[in-house]
């Protein structure tokens, strides 16, 4: 049987349009040039018509099967027809890895016999704090009237309650069954392993992305500064961001450096929830199809999130394509902390200052330098991490097999 690593996730991880799925992408196309044959299962609400087009789209040679859930990510019981089928798939494939996108698939997966596989998690959130941010963030309780607000507080206490339980009890399993664990946040494997108090091998390897690098550019007034949020209609996170920026961070550095920077909101529903606030200072674009094109012409990436645990994929594209980035503490939770790569404000004052020293082009190209270096030392270390995890496996399975050779081959991605 040739190596094979079989990959569930929720989606499908092609085309990469959101930063979940170019994190999911960069490990399937980093398998596939470790000379792994990848098999993607889809365990989602994926459709035959999805599924058809992901065929014809995708760049390298893996296979793919969409299975229905059947039940919420984080119900505590799983449907039996789809473990019934994940079954057969891995009976069919027999793959020597099962890797597991989000913890919320330990229940699926301890329902199954993997055969000997080894099982590896892909943690992309601490999810326990995460959803408390979230909901509190949310602050549902503005909206409930007074004579029903006992009723709903209960309701809503119970709800909170019960999917608080369903997170603990999937995060604290994947940590008893996994047999390593490659975290996307570096906060998140600091704090869970205090939190969960596992023996685990678990490391942090942050998400590979490819992105085309920006150019520095000299003598530009003023200056373009952009936040792209994610699914702004319905993204906690992205909306307080943008409220940040809109009401507090803009106002104040347009006080002490009018019109030196142009302000632009990026995402999904932005142009319907904030187009009321745009001005010859703020541009609300909406979805940008083509992104990478589109921040060819920014000069600074200005990530104001406030809420949220994992890891923030446009942070990690701005610092691997060369752009400032400035942005609160949340915001670079996920990366090593790492003075002259980034800038960390925990004030408005610090966003403003930040920005004004960004003005000078030689300290932009300083920044930007530092971090894309940065990234290219975390990427490096996150491949020779899952390298030497798949070595390992492929070293342990040809001695017990009485093979002679050892070794995973290295080798460029194939087209189909």
């Amino acid at each position: 049987m040739p190596k094979t690593i079989l990959v569930i996730s929720p989606d499908l991880p092609y085309p990469h349009n959101q930063g979940n799925k170019r994190d999911i992408w960069g490990h399937i196309n980093f398998f596939h040039s470790a000379g792994w044959r990848v098999v993607l299962i889809v365990c989602g609400w994926t459709t035959e018509s999805d599924l058809k087009t992901f065929n014809n789209q995708v760049p390298i040679d893996i296979t793919c099967h969409a299975v229905q859930r059947r039940v919420d990510y984080w119900a505590l019981k799983e449907h039996p027809q789809t473990i019934s089928i994940l079954q057969n798939l891995i009976d069919l494939h027999r793959p020597q890895v099962v890797w597991c996108e989000y913890a919320h698939f330990s229940s699926l997966v301890t329902a199954l016999n993997i055969n000997g596989a080894k099982l590896w998690f892909r943690p992309h959130n601490f999810e326990l704090p995460h959803l408390i941010d979230k909901t509190l963030a949310s602050r549902p309780w503005l909206t409930w009237q007074s004579y029903s607000f006992p009723k709903r507080a209960l309701s809503w206490s119970i709800e909170l309650c019960l999917n608080l339980v369903q997170r603990f009890y999937k995060e604290q399993l994947m940590h008893r069954i996994a047999d390593r664990l490659f975290f996307i946040s570096y906060s998140d494997l600091r704090f869970m392993s205090k939190f969960y108090k596992d023996s685990v091998s678990k490391d942090w390897v942050l998400p590979f992305v490819d992105c085309e690098t920006i150019p520095i550019k000299e003598y530009k007034a003023p200056l373009d500064v952009v936040y792209v949020g994610v699914h702004a209609e319905d993204n906690e996170p992205t909306i307080r961001g943008s409220h940040k920026l809109i009401n507090e961070i803009i106002p104040a550095v347009e006080a002490t450096m009018p019109g030196a920077f142009r302000f632009h909101i990026v995402g999904r529903g932005s142009y319907e929830m904030f187009s009321k606030h745009a001005s010859k200072t703020l541009f609300i674009h909406d979805y940008v199809e083509n992104l990478q094109a589109f921040m060819q012409d920014m000069d600074i990436v200005c990530i104001p999130v406030e809420i949220g645990w994992g890891c923030k994929i446009k942070m990690i594209e701005a610092l691997a394509s060369g752009l400032p980035v400035v942005g609160s503490q949340q915001t670079f939770r996920g990366v090593e902390p790492l003075q002259g790569a980034y800038y960390v404000c925990r004030t408005i004052q610090d966003y403003v200052e930040a920005l004004k020293l960004l003005q000078d082009s030689d300290i932009r190209r300083h920044t930007a330098l530092a971090g894309k270096a940065a990234y290219k030392t975390w990427l490096n270390e996150g491949h020779l991490i899952l390298y030497a995890a798949l070595e390992e496996l492929e070293t342990r399975t040809s001695t017990l097999s009485g093979e002679s050779e050892v070794g995973i081959g290295i080798t460029t991605i194939c087209k189909k």
